[in-house]
């Protein structure tokens, strides 16, 4: 029997923990460094920084889901497209609502565009569940 093969996977094998670990440990500092980054960009009122030849800036992304049981409701509010097709179609309508209402009335923050949201279409108040991502990426 060849111990070499042997050798070598247990070699690889012990090496992979290693960088598994090293890697979790990573994700860690990355995720706590982007919370902190997240809140200058707030507090100097930017959305981007560019630094050695990269870009770092802040990207939103909105999401909408409605129950099963929303779907009646969804069809009395005239958003029948976004019935058939799903969530996706929902957290396009919703971004797009909040981004033309946040360009409309630039006071409006994101929660501010939801109650504006909600008063055009008050049968889906309660009915959906929409949250924001806020990550951190680097372009470049």
């Amino acid at each position: 029997m060849n111990t070499d093969l042997m050798n070598r996977y247990l070699d690889l094998t012990k090496r992979k923990r290693q960088v598994d670990e090293e890697l979790r440990d990573l994700k860690q500092e990355l995720d706590d460094l982007q919370y902190q980054i997240e809140n200058e960009f707030i507090e100097a009122g930017v959305s981007s920084m560019r630094i050695d030849g990269s870009t770092i800036y802040i990207q939103r992304q909105f999401y909408a889901s409605a129950p099963s049981d929303a779907v009646k409701t969804l069809q009395e509010c005239g958003l029948d497209n976004c019935v058939s097709v799903g969530s996706q179609r929902l957290s396009a309508l919703v971004r797009e609502y909040i981004k033309e209402a946040i360009e409309k009335n630039p006071t409006l923050d994101t929660e501010g565009a939801m109650e504006t949201f909600y008063k055009d279409y008050p049968g889906l108040t309660g009915q959906l569940k929409v949250g924001e991502r806020v990550s951190v990426r680097v372009k470049g």
